[in-house]
């Protein structure tokens, strides 16, 4: 399993890549992994990643402009694939 970033993991299984969410489940008092999608490339994962979590921080915030919301997908593709370009993914 890879760790991307914050709560967001790529399990690898055959030719698919299954992206999944760490979170804590109260009745059973333990983390989980949540599954978010599957994907048949990489590529395709890693994009997912960036959308949940554009999609995460605009909830957060009062009302986004169309403007900041390219703003915050811009910075969180620089942050991933910048990441990956240095070679800082944590393997499980």
């Amino acid at each position: 399993m890879l760790h991307i970033k914050g709560n967001y993991y790529i399990q690898i299984k055959k030719e698919t890549y299954i992206l999944l969410v760490k979170t804590y489940d109260a009745e059973l008092h333990r983390n989980i992994y949540e599954i978010i999608g599957k994907y048949s490339s990489m590529k395709a994962a890693f994009d997912a990643v960036i959308k949940e979590m554009v999609k995460k921080e605009v909830r957060q915030q009062d009302p986004v402009s169309l403007h900041e919301i390219v703003h915050i997908m811009r910075r969180k593709y620089k942050e991933l694939y910048g990441q990956i370009g240095r070679c800082r993914m944590n393997y499980i």
